[in-house]
């Protein structure tokens, strides 16, 4: 069920945009992500941006070894037939937040 018109409202809810399944497999690979960057596993520049602004983006998952599933193809998949083709701009894509405090300032609804 979505709600709004992207192209007339400027915004589109999807609700149920992911399935059950997906949700616990995105779920698995965020709790592996930040395990993996509170061991130092990767690029200094991962540990920092989780301690910092408390967040991944996308490409870094590759960086310690968590991108055994493609977060973006299904974001894609999902989003096609709600808005047509499109593309995720996965090197700006927050990932996920681990302090609900924090703001950040380029995407606010993080």
């Amino acid at each position: 069920m979505t709600t709004g018109s992207l192209a007339r409202d400027g915004y589109l809810i999807a609700r149920n945009f992911l399935d059950a399944e997906e949700v616990a497999t995105l779920e698995s690979i965020a709790k592996r992500a930040f395990a993996a960057a509170d061991a130092g596993i990767g690029p200094p520049i991962v540990a920092q941006s989780v301690q910092g602004w408390g967040g991944f983006v996308l490409p870094w998952l590759a960086e310690i070894g968590c991108d055994d599933f493609d977060i973006a193809a299904l974001i894609v998949e999902r989003a096609k037939p709600l808005i047509g083709p499109c593309q995720l701009l996965v090197e700006r894509s927050l990932f996920r937040r681990v302090r609900p405090g924090y703001v950040v300032a380029w995407h606010i609804d993080a």
